[in-house]
């Protein structure tokens, strides 16, 4: 039996495509599962990328519109989400699910102060775009707009550090001082690969104080860009999976890095300068790279600046740079950061952070600048020293005491390494070393910038009045008085107690706890869930006593009609392969109205899956095959075509014998024999012809090295349409002794095509052949003077 080595996978796909062809119904609308940004996609660039910088591949589909009503997708989107809308219509923007998600992100990540906002959705789609947006806040409404004021109320400490007459490059400096020293970089939450959401918001960096990457830059956004109007804007990179800015001044973009100024751990009053206003080139220097560049920073102006040569804040006032030179300690002003002529107002012995009671120190000085009031402040090894801007003369203003010290002061050396103003207070390290590799949180003291008194209680305390549910922030207090905790809700009518703090002057008195008394009204009520009194039905409305969370009053509302909660069917039938069903009549069980008629559905059409073979079918002639519907059972007999001549090169194998067709065709067609897998066989025939699948192809060749070292060969006997024999045919087979050749149209021997076979061996040939087939079967073909051709 002569078979084929091709075209084993035919039936395989055609079964596919019958089982797969099937479509699904989809339902108009569907709401998405919940999308949240994971921690991979987190840096991702092209959720940073400004709208309107687009790359083309992602945002507005090419049949989105770019607007509706006039608003882009992300006006609407942020203008929603400042509102807490809980559903967000985005049907006209025709965008599709992966559209919308890059998008949704990339607003929240333009507009800092939706700090509100999770990273996370839910989506109305409709099977070809999304029709709706499911927000998720973090936030309730009033807690977020509480929580702006909070953020606004931090960046106004900022802001207090800028000048109107400053430079837009010298505003950027400033902010970047204030907000590498008052904000902590997250170190323990990052090494324990568990970073809560806020820090990476411009809530955590500007009203917790810490953050991390992403936090610091959409801090530094929001105060940039939102407060002061320069173009700021947030860029990432996936490989190093980091944040930072891109600010914009006098036409030219430059890289601003907070994070990477402000040291981990956390050294309280340090910030350095390595990442600020760098080109592109210059932050690549520092170890960014990956980032989207939308726009290019190209100029190098602030590439070489120095900025100080210092590791602390460098101080604006009355048009005057102070900073302090941590290589000589000295305390410097000058009338231009970038160029101006310096002047050395104090000098701090850079020596004096001693190592050990040796005498050996630390090299540099790790003082840190502040200003408060009208006075400069910085620590000095062992003091917090200041400075007086208004007499120019500088003092001691605190020495830490003995108490302060850890009990090990007398084989240790300790020293003030860390220093800032916040609050009216002077925060300060003491520590052994100033490159401690853990959190200075332990090493950290605080006193009183100006000793102050505690003030005496006036004689009357305000008459105050609230609404019940309102927060104590509602209340205007009178001056000198502040509320505990703003955000507390009042919950009860009445004269009820709230704690407030009472100080006539933050610069010389202490603050003091006074207990206020409020006169607290219902003037909305605000209704519990009640209980039912009177149950509704489906066409009659129903009653609950409901109480005031507040005052207790109570009072009956209506509950609305259950408007045939309880559904059922009826008259459904189950449409086959070839009748029509009926979806049935919807009715409500409680009150056996029919709410709506039922719909004819149509046949489901058979669907047929293959079974097998039944009539193989051959190069000219067709077979059949037998399909089964996979829902009824029934069976179809299916005609297949002819698989056609074999092309050139298909192999066939016909007992010990391969073939291989050099002429394709179903009439006329030759094969060539390639190769003999029989190795024990003794007697080879090369048939005249072959019949494979009803086509019949005569044998033309032997092809080279067809039985090249076939050990066993003793006979060959070609066939009668054998026109050539290829080199090396028979070459190495030692015991071949008789070669009978019946074809008198063999045109060509190939080189060494008989060499290595019998020395004695015999050739026969026809006998009107023997003087030519004398001439190709000669020296070259292998052919020895001990061999002999004979008819």
């Amino acid at each position: 039996m002569k078979k084929k080595i091709y075209g084993l996978c035919m039936g395989f796909v055609a079964v596919f495509l019958l089982v797969c062809g099937q479509t699904k119904a989809v339902s108009a609308e569907q709401l998405t599962e919940k999308v949240e940004l994971t921690e991979e996609e987190r840096y991702d660039p092209k959720y940073y990328r400004p709208f309107g910088k687009t790359d083309g591949t992602e945002g507005i589909d090419a049949t989105g519109a770019a607007e509706v009503n006039g608003k882009t997708f992300e006006e609407t989107v942020a203008e929603q989400l400042r509102l807490h809308a809980e559903l967000i219509d985005v049907s006209g923007f025709k965008m599709s699910s992966d559209a919308v998600h890059t998008d949704y992100f990339r607003t929240l990540f333009s507009n800092a102060e939706l700090f509100f906002v999770d990273s996370a959705y839910s989506a109305y789609t409709n099977g070809r775009y999304v029709t709706g947006i499911v927000p998720q806040y973090n936030m309730s409404a009033s807690v977020a707009e509480e929580a702006l004021q909070v953020v606004d109320a931090a960046a106004e400490e900022a802001l207090d550090m800028v000048s109107d007459d400053m430079e837009d490059y010298e505003k950027a400096l400033a902010i970047h001082d204030w907000l590498a020293v008052y904000c902590e970089y997250d170190y323990e939450h990052y090494l324990a690969n568990n970073v809560p959401a806020v820090s990476h918001t411009a809530y955590g960096a500007l009203a917790q104080k810490v953050a991390v990457c992403d936090g610091y830059s959409k801090a530094y956004q929001y105060i940039m860009q939102n407060k002061l109007g320069i173009s700021c804007l947030v860029v990432s990179s996936d490989s190093i999976s980091h944040a930072w800015n891109l600010i914009e001044i006098g036409g030219q973009y430059y890289h601003v890095d907070v994070t990477w100024d402000d040291p981990t751990w956390d050294v309280i009053g340090r910030v350095t300068h390595n990442n600020f206003l760098l080109s592109d080139t210059g932050i690549t220097k520092t170890g960014h790279s990956g980032w989207d560049e939308y726009e290019k920073a190209s100029d190098t102006t602030f590439d070489s600046i120095t900025w100080g040569k210092s590791d602390g804040s460098i101080i604006y006032d009355e048009g005057y740079w102070y900073y302090i030179n941590q290589s000589t300690g000295e305390l410097i002003k000058t009338d231009d950061i970038l160029n101006g002529a310096d002047t050395v107002l104090y000098t701090i012995d850079p020596k004096s952070w001693k190592a050990d009671n040796a005498g050996s120190y630390y090299l540099g000085a790790f003082s840190y600048l502040q200003k408060y009031e009208d006075m400069l402040i910085f620590n000095e090894a062992k003091k917090i020293t200041k400075y007086d801007l208004t007499m120019q003369t500088p003092g001691t203003l605190y020495i830490p005491s003995t108490a302060e010290l850890p009990e090990d002061t007398d084989t240790a050396v300790y020293n003030i390494c860390g220093f800032k103003v916040a609050e009216d207070m002077l925060c300060y390290a003491i520590q052994p070393n100033p490159y401690l590799e853990q959190s200075q949180s332990s090493y950290i003291h605080k006193t009183d910038v100006i000793e102050k008194i505690t003030p005496d209680l006036p004689d009357e305390l305000p008459e105050l009045s609230g609404i019940a549910g309102k927060p104590l922030s509602s209340i205007i207090l009178p001056e000198f008085y502040t509320w505990a905790d703003p955000t507390v809700k009042m919950t009860q009518t009445g004269q009820m107690t709230y704690m407030a703090y009472y100080c006539p002057d933050k610069k010389v008195y202490k603050s003091v706890v006074v207990n206020l008394t409020v006169k607290v009204d219902c003037v909305e009520h605000e209704w519990n869930d009640g209980m039912i009194t009177v149950q509704p039905t489906c066409s009659k409305e129903g009653e609950k006593t409901c109480s005031c969370i507040y005052c207790g009053v109570t009072t009956v509302l209506p509950v609305a009609v259950t408007d045939h909660q309880n559904i059922g069917m009826r008259n459904v039938t189950t449409p086959t392969c070839v009748t029509a069903g009926y979806s049935g009549d919807m009715y409500c069980i409680d009150c056996q109205a029919l709410i709506r008629k039922g719909t004819v559905v149509p046949p489901t059409g058979h669907v047929w899956a293959y079974e097998g073979i039944l009539t193989e079918a051959t190069a000219t002639e067709g077979g059949t095959a037998s399909y089964i519907c996979v829902n009824c059972g029934e069976h179809k007999i299916v005609a297949t075509a002819a698989m056609g001549a074999p092309e050139k090169g298909t192999l066939f194998y016909d007992d010990d014998l391969i073939y291989a067709v050099t002429v394709p065709g179903t009439s006329g067609g030759m094969v060539s024999v390639v190769k003999s897998t029989g190795s024990q066989t003794k007697t080879v025939v090369i048939p005249d012809a072959i019949t494979v699948d009803g086509i019949t192809y005569k044998v033309s060749a032997i092809s080279a090295k067809a039985f090249k070292n076939h050990k066993k060969i003793r006979k060959i006997v070609i066939g009668t349409n054998v026109t050539s024999i290829g080199k090396d045919a028979f070459n190495g087979c030692k015991k071949l002794k008789n070669i009978t050749i019946r074809s008198s149209k063999v045109k060509s021997v190939g080189k060494n095509a008989i060499k290595n076979i019998k020395k004695n061996a015999r050739i026969y040939c026809p006998k009107k052949k023997l003087r030519a087939y004398k001439k190709l079967f000669n020296s070259k073909s292998g052919f020895k003077k001990t061999m002999k051709i004979t008819k």
